[in-house]
C-alpha cells in the first residue's frame, strides 16, 4: 500500500543475497539467491546509504575538529581529502555532530546540562517554572 505523498527507496529489485555463518569454521557463505536486477546500477555510489555512512575512525576526525571550532563544511573537505572516494555529504557530517553532542550529555535535556555546567562552574543563575 503506497500512500498518497509518500514515497520509498525501495523498487522491489529481485536480487537476492542469503548468508550463512557455519560455527564449525568460523566462515561466512553467501548464497546468491537471485542475480536479477529490475533497474540500472548507479555508476558512482555517491548517493548511497551505505556508500555515505561515516566510519568510526571519520567519526573521530569529526569530533576533533568540531572540537577545534573548525567549521562542518571544512570537516567534510577534510574528510574528503583524506578519502578520495568518501561519499559522505554535509547531512552526515550533521549527524555525528549531533550523535557526539547527544552522547556529552547523557539523558539530560539541553536546559538540564546547561544548568549542570553552570552550577560545575559555579555561576549563579535563576530558573523559574510555569506549571500550566
Amino acid at each position: 500500500m503506497n500512500l498518497e505523498g509518500t514515497n520509498s527507496r525501495k523498487c522491489d529489485c529481485q536480487f537476492r543475497l542469503h548468508g550463512y555463518f557455519e560455527k564449525n569454521t568460523n566462515f561466512w557463505w553467501l548464497t546468491m539467491l537471485s542475480g536479477i536486477h529490475n533497474h540500472e546500477l548507479e555508476p558512482k555510489l555517491g548517493n548511497h546509504l551505505l556508500a555515505g555512512r561515516i566510519k568510526e575512525e571519520e567519526k573521530k576526525r569529526v569530533v576533533d575538529m568540531k572540537m577545534s571550532l573548525a567549521f562542518q563544511r571544512n570537516i567534510l573537505t577534510g574528510l574528503k581529502e583524506k578519502n578520495k572516494e568518501n561519499g559522505t555529504k554535509i547531512k552526515q557530517v550533521y549527524n555525528a555532530r549531533t550523535k557526539w553532542r547527544k552522547s556529552i550529555r547523557d539523558d539530560k535535556t539541553m536546559m538540564q546540562y546547561l544548568i549542570e555546567k553552570l552550577e560545575e562552574h559555579k555561576y549563579v543563575y535563576f530558573t523559574r517554572k510555569n506549571d500550566e
